[in-house]
């Protein structure tokens, strides 16, 4: 019981941020902040996110398909995040067109699936 207190404090701590089509989803959580829809993965984006937060970005689609948005989105993973100590969660209801599929995949992150097809692929 120790160890699910302890998430939930680290949690509770936290400064929450999220983007989402549907406000009311998370309309039961009383200390979060709504991102702008304009919001994408790229670092000036980030810098307007308070260090140490959690961001989530539901029903997450990749809509720039060019080399340099893609640049920005893997510098943001696998650079910004970590050294500002901001958890990000990106949620995927379909790995297959949101042109992310291989750097998903490959990526060191912790993935969770709920549909068949996410499952045979983490398999």
């Amino acid at each position: 019981m120790i160890r699910h207190s302890r998430i939930i404090i680290f949690i509770l701590e936290k400064r929450i941020y999220v983007k989402t089509n549907q406000n009311s989803d998370y309309s039961s959580l009383s200390q979060i902040s709504f991102l702008d829809p304009s919001f994408i993965i790229d670092e000036p984006s980030f810098k307007l996110i308070q260090d140490g937060s959690i961001v989530i970005l539901d029903d997450y689609a990749y809509e720039n398909k060019n080399k340099q948005s893609k640049i920005e989105f893997l510098k943001v993973i696998n650079y910004y995040l970590r050294h500002h100590a901001v958890v990000l969660f990106i949620v995927i209801h379909n790995m297959y067109h949101n042109m992310l599929f291989t750097d998903i995949i490959n990526a060191p992150h912790l993935l969770l699936s709920y549909s068949n097809i996410g499952y045979s692929i983490m398999r």
